[in-house]
């Protein structure tokens, strides 16, 4: 998969765009629709996250798309929820170097993060699954 930079424009609330050459060899050729044609920086390490780690695959893949609340987000606010989920394993609360940690990671500003996790709560009714296998983890994870 090649990436080839289409904007050199910087400055405040401009982002470089980066065109994905095989998506845009298959719009060119008709095989498919334009859609997700042009990423920016933050999309693409989402992108990366996704398809190197396995667990952020299997949550995305096995709860975020079952809700359609939560599948209705973007590529990069599905990987953000997927971590929220994670991180939350390890501790209940979600404190402002966890949220910089994973906005980092994703690209989504911290207050995006912070929207996510409250709507992973209402999603969940207040209680985000944990990713811990067996004990009380949430039943949708038990497998996991």
């Amino acid at each position: 998969m090649e990436f080839k930079r289409v904007s050199r424009k910087r400055g405040i609330g401009s982002k470089e765009l980066i065109v994905d050459s095989s998506t845009f060899e298959e719009y060119v050729s008709g095989k498919r629709k334009p859609v997700k044609l042009l990423l920016t920086e933050g999309s693409l390490r989402a992108r990366r996250l996704l398809t190197e780690n396995g667990e952020i695959r299997f949550i995305v893949e096995n709860i975020i798309r079952k809700h359609p609340t939560l599948n209705s987000r973007t590529e990069r606010a599905k990987v953000a929820l997927a971590l929220i989920m994670l991180y939350m394993r390890e501790s209940k609360s979600l404190d402002s170097k966890v949220v910089k940690e994973i906005s980092e990671k994703t690209g989504a500003s911290c207050s995006h993060i912070r929207r996510l996790h409250s709507l992973l709560e209402k999603t969940f009714k207040h209680s985000v699954p944990t990713c811990s296998v067996g004990e009380t983890a949430h039943p949708q994870l038990r497998t996991f």
